[in-house]
């Protein structure tokens, strides 16, 4: 919970404060020191939440709403070891995005804007050890942003102002826990053969190639497609990875893709458009090893996604089309089980969710008209799913992949008396792709 209120500078009016609610959730992760009793340690976590709140704007038949989808933050963290039970404070960096819009009493939209703020968060917890791997923790955390401020009509800006009381419980995994710990059936040197596939995550460099069938599709009306844009791509794929103690594992991997689309809509229709796909991830996670013949390798991440779209040209209509770049910041969250199918083979599965945090699509509509401004427009509120199946031998794989995101309506830009903004959208791809492993 929390409050916020929006200022209007410019016809000197305010909302005055008014509550906010929400329900939270996420990740963290973290590293701790220990010296003697005291503990130091530094924490960087990601929410993603509801929080919404309304008011009604002054002298108007307007309702203001503002949204925090989602804040990160990244703090020191200094705590008292008492057994097993460890009270601490926190505080540091928060940076999180805001969201307003305002709509009529009869629910019509209005101006909609999105801002990502920097500010600052303070707390404190108790976190309480179930094992030398598990613990479980209870924490309070104060959060403020900066000003967020945009448009909301014709030479009218807004001023909001935001900050929330959090109260939350977790649930937390060490990475680092004893050697007696190990699994009797996890893999090691004295166990398997050396022509035996290994089911862990195992460092090393993978270089491959994809070809995929690409569909990009946006939608004004939810039920009605606007345009579509299909091509063939093809793709080149990096892997690199390092395998720590215990089944913990680091890897970083980039895409890069290249399709020339064919464009149709009710404006007409264009062939040979260059589009190129840009992907890079970090990924952390561990391997747990179910049997001898069976393990399970959760991670979690951070990526950036670049789609660069050169749709600049006449279409069939007459009319004239416009670059477009979009870059995506996510965070995935997936699952890679192996299985081992000879002594030499193994099948590996990975299926993921990613979960959209902030969006930017700029637009060149200049390229179109010279009448028309070039805008930047926030985009949230979306997420992807990718998954793929492996046949894995001990220095190449191959198989099928998918991937889906969906992102919804960016919000609006306002340049002069037009409205500008990117309509929900969706992007469908499938196909095959090979690795070699160095």
């Amino acid at each position: 919970m929390g409050t916020a209120h929006r200022d209007y500078p410019n016809a000197r009016t305010t909302t005055g404060d008014f509550g906010i609610s929400s329900v939270t959730g996420g990740l963290t992760v973290g590293h701790n020191e220990q010296f003697g009793d005291v503990v130091a340690g530094l924490e960087v976590d990601f929410s993603a939440n509801s929080v919404t709140g309304s008011a009604n704007r002054p002298n108007r038949n307007d309702v203001y709403k503002t949204e925090n989808p989602w804040f990160t933050t990244f703090r020191p963290r200094l705590g008292y070891r008492f057994g097993s039970v460890m009270p601490y404070l926190t505080g540091g960096l928060a940076v999180g995005s805001e969201r307003v819009s305002t709509y009529t009493r009869a629910g019509a939209p209005g101006s909609d804007f999105t801002r990502t703020e920097l500010g600052w968060t303070a707390g404190t917890g108790l976190e309480v050890a179930l094992s030398p791997s598990w613990s479980v923790k209870a924490e309070y955390l104060y959060v403020q942003l900066d000003r967020a401020t945009g448009p909301v009509g014709p030479s009218v800006n807004s001023v909001d102002h935001f900050n929330e009381h959090i109260g939350r419980f977790g649930l937390n995994y060490k990475f680092d826990q004893p050697e007696s710990s190990r699994p009797a059936y996890a893999p090691s040197s004295s166990q398997s053969s050396a022509d035996e596939i290994s089911l862990a995550t195992t460092t090393g460099i993978e270089l491959g190639g994809q070809i995929s069938n690409y569909r990009y599709q946006e939608h004004v009306d939810p039920n009605t497609e606007f345009m579509h844009e299909t091509g063939a791509k093809f793709g080149v794929t990096a892997l690199a990875t390092k395998a720590f103690h215990q089944g913990a594992f680091v890897s970083g991997d980039f895409r890069f893709a290249y399709s020339s689309n064919d464009y149709a809509s009710a404006q007409g229709t264009l062939h040979h458009i260059p589009d190129y796909l840009f992907d890079i991830r970090l990924l952390v996670g561990k391997d747990f090893f179910l049997d001898r013949t069976l393990s399970l390798s959760p991670y979690v991440g951070i990526g950036y996604r670049n789609l660069y779209n050169d749709l600049r040209g006449t279409l069939s209509s007459g009319a004239k089309g416009y670059r477009r770049d979009s870059q995506y910041l996510y965070l995935p969250v997936g699952l890679t089980p192996r299985f081992r199918v000879t002594e030499t083979a193994r099948i590996s599965t990975t299926l993921e969710y990613d979960q959209l945090v902030q969006g930017w699509q700029r637009s060149e509509n200049s390229d179109a008209s010279p009448s028309l401004s070039n805008v930047t427009n926030g985009q949230f509120g979306g997420y992807g799913l990718r998954g793929s199946v492996m046949y894995e031998q001990a220095s190449w794989s191959v198989g099928p992949f998918f991937d889906y995101w969906n992102i919804n309506k960016s919000d609006d830009r306002i340049v002069g008396a037009r409205y500008y903004f990117e309509p929900h959208n969706q992007t469908i791809e499938y196909g095959l792709q090979a690795r070699y492993r160095f």
